[in-house]
């Protein structure tokens, strides 16, 4: 069994031809600090319970 048709699959599904906006790389590193500090689980527990934040 040969390997070669799915990575050649996910090479040319990974490959995005449009570029991260400067916009959505600093939402990315907000998200990733968030994730980091654990504060994720909160929203999406609050979420979940409909707890809004003041």
């Amino acid at each position: 069994m040969s390997y070669n048709p799915v990575v050649e699959r996910l090479i040319r599904t990974a490959y995005d031809k449009e570029p991260f906006s400067e916009q959505k790389i600093e939402g990315i590193e907000e998200s990733l600090k968030d994730i980091k500090a654990g504060r994720v689980i909160a929203k999406e527990s609050k979420k979940s319970l409909g707890i809004q934040d003041k």
